[in-house]
């Protein structure tokens, strides 16, 4: 041992040298290493969305979400098939198992799943699923007490807003059940005493929605035209809204009606069916 520590400590600026060089070489040997922050990894997943804001969620159920499933399950290699059904959304998580072409997979589905006629207006998306798909950060906004839809304004007006001022952030996106849906029972006999049907009722809201021409705006070199819709701030504010659905004068002009004297008024999250098949 005495003399091995002799060796050294007579040779020590060589050794020393000789580390500095081999610090010099890893040095740059590290400058020339490829770098990546998502790494190249086949995932054996294609995702399917189908998107058609006005549709319920039993038609997405019935017309869109059944068939695709019944032929994403028909094609070869694949695993299990996982389905969300909503409000005009239909989602599609199709798995294949392991050892299968990805990128064969994915366009041999592609090709499958056009063979569904979709409504008109729909539109479906194809996506296979790899790291560099969808350069993300993705955040759970959860509560013991409220729900997904009863945190949608949260989301909207305080986290949005607040994540879209970061610097290189260019898009946020929400996955959710939707913003709470307003539900109006009418009441028949309120109906059959103002001599009104549903779809009375219907078409008079929708003329009621807006939006209502304000004015004109002219402000850096450009003219807008500014349009507003009336939005009641809760179900109380609705309940008190005025249709003209009253009773009619002698010139056949109806009164004014609050839309809670035809029925009841009350606030619900939007239903979400989901399910999982496995061929």
């Amino acid at each position: 041992m005495k003399r091995y520590l002799d060796f050294l400590w007579e040779n020590r600026f060589s050794i020393i040298l000789a580390t500095l060089f081999l610090l010099a070489a890893g040095w740059f040997a590290l400058q020339g290493l490829p770098e990546s922050v998502f790494p190249n990894v086949d995932f054996p997943r294609v995702t399917v969305l189908v998107n058609d804001g006005s549709l319920p969620v039993k038609f997405m159920e019935v017309e869109i979400t059944r068939p695709l499933e019944a032929l994403a399950k028909g094609q070869p290699g694949v695993r299990l098939v996982r389905s969300q059904t909503g409000n005009g959304l239909t989602k599609l998580n199709v798995y294949f198992n392991p050892g299968v072409n990805p990128q064969t997979a994915y366009l041999m589905l592609q090709a499958r799943l056009s063979q569904v006629r979709l409504p008109v207006g729909a539109q479906m998306r194809v996506t296979r699923m790899a790291p560099y798909t969808y350069p993300f950060a993705e955040y759970a906004l959860v509560s013991n007490q409220e729900d997904s839809s009863a945190m949608m304004p949260t989301f909207a007006f305080q986290v949005r807003p607040a994540l879209l001022a970061i610097p290189g952030v260019y898009q946020v996106q929400s996955t959710g059940r939707g913003w709470p849906q307003v539900h109006i029972d009418l009441n028949p006999v309120r109906l059959a005493q103002y001599h009104l049907t549903a779809q009375q009722v219907i078409d008079t809201l929708r003329r009621a929605q807006g939006p209502f021409f304000s004015g004109v705006l002219h402000a850096y070199h450009q003219q807008f035209i500014v349009a507003t819709t009336p939005r009641p701030v809760d179900t109380a504010h609705l309940a008190t809204l005025t249709l003209p659905l009253g009773p009619a004068n002698a010139e056949g002009i109806r009164a004014p009606l609050a839309l809670g004297a035809l029925g009841r008024v009350q606030v619900g999250p939007p239903p979400l069916l989901t399910d999982a098949a496995v061929p």
